[in-house]
C-alpha cells in the first residue's frame, strides 16, 4: 500500500470506518485511478496528478488530525476544570463538616463540665446536709423542703439544658441539610456543564468529519 493509500486508509479509520470497509474503499479508489490512467493519460502525467492529489489529500488529512488534536486538548482542559471544581467543592464541604464536628465537640465539653459542676454541688450539699441533720434535728422538715425545692430546680435546669441541647442539635441538623442541598446543587451544575461540553465537542467533531468526508469525495472526483 503506497503512502497515499496509507494516509487515506488511516483517515478513514480515524473517522470511525471499519478496517475492512476502509481497505475496500482504498482498493476501489486505486483501481479507479489505474483504469483512468490506462485510458486517458500518459504515465508521467498520471504520476504527477497522483502526486499532486496525494499531496493535497495528505495536507487535508493533516489539518483534520490537527483539528482533532486541538479538540482533544480542549476536552482535556474542560475535564480538568470540572475536576478542580469538584475538588474545591469537596474541600468546602469537608471544612464545613469539620466545623460542625468541632462545634459538637465544644458543646459536649461544655455540657460535661456543667454536669460535673452540678454533681460536685450535689456532693457538697449532701455533706452539708448530713452535718446539719446531726446538729439540727428540729429543722429536718424545713431542710427536707429546701432540698426538695432544690431538686426541682435542678431538674428544671436539666430540662432547660436538655431543651437547649435539642435546639442546638436541630440547628446543626438544619446546617447539615443546607450544606447537603448546596452540594447537590453544585453537583447538578457540574453534571450540566459536563453534558454541555460533550454536546459542543460532538457537534464540532461531526462538523469536522463532514468536512473531511467532503474533502475525500472531492479528491475521489479529481482522481
Amino acid at each position: 500500500m503506497g503512502s497515499f493509500n496509507t494516509v487515506l486508509f488511516e483517515a478513514l479509520l480515524s473517522i470511525g470506518v471499519s478496517a475492512d470497509r476502509a481497505r475496500a474503499a482504498v482498493d476501489l479508489l486505486e483501481r479507479a485511478i489505474d483504469e483512468r490512467y490506462n485510458r486517458h493519460a500518459p504515465e508521467t502525467t498520471t504520476k504527477r496528478d497522483l502526486a499532486e492529489s496525494e499531496s493535497r489529500l495528505t495536507a487535508s488529512v493533516g489539518e483534520v488530525k490537527n483539528a482533532l488534536i486541538v479538540a482533544d486538548k480542549q476536552l482535556t482542559s474542560s475535564i480538568a476544570e470540572v475536576k478542580n471544581d469538584l475538588v474545591d467543592t469537596e474541600k468546602r464541604l469537608t471544612s464545613g463538616i469539620v466545623e460542625v464536628k468541632n462545634d459538637l465537640v465544644d458543646t459536649e465539653k461544655r455540657l460535661t463540665s456543667s454536669i460535673v459542676e452540678v454533681k460536685n454541688d450535689l456532693v457538697d450539699t449532701e455533706k452539708r446536709l448530713t452535718s446539719s441533720i446531726v446538729e439540727v434535728k428540729n429543722d429536718l422538715v424545713d431542710t427536707e423542703k429546701r432540698l426538695t425545692s432544690g431538686i426541682v430546680e435542678v431538674k428544671n435546669d436539666l430540662v432547660v439544658a436538655e431543651k437547649r441541647i435539642d435546639a442546638r442539635f436541630s440547628l446543626v441538623q438544619e446546617r447539615l441539610l443546607s450544606m447537603q442541598l448546596d452540594a447537590e446543587k453544585e453537583f447538578r451544575r457540574i453534571d450540566q456543564r459536563i453534558a454541555e461540553t460533550r454536546i459542543e465537542l460532538t457537534r464540532w467533531m461531526l462538523a469536522a468529519l463532514t468536512a473531511q468526508t467532503a474533502i475525500i469525495a472531492a479528491v475521489v472526483k479529481l482522481a
